[in-house]
């Protein structure tokens, strides 16, 4: 279990200063199926971006989620 308690993500780095969290993610697993055309196993990584999500305060701190997202395209 991870400190987001989010199964689906690993945490990958936790950085914490005085008055916040900011926490790195990825996902675990890649996606199963295309979005748009219901294809299975036919997806190519493409490129990846960083998400910032602001999530509920913890121990008193904003807390950042971080989220590194790999981006996958159909073929």
């Amino acid at each position: 279990m991870n400190i987001l308690n989010l199964p689906e993500y690993s945490v990958l780095n936790i950085q914490e200063s005085d008055d916040a969290y900011k926490v790195g993610v990825e996902t675990i697993k890649p996606p199963l199926f295309c979005t748009q055309c219901g294809a299975k196993a036919n997806l190519y990584k493409h490129t990846k971006r960083v998400q910032l999500i602001l999530d509920l305060p913890m121990h008193g701190k904003r807390v950042g989620i971080e989220v590194h997202r790999l981006r996958y395209k159909c073929r």
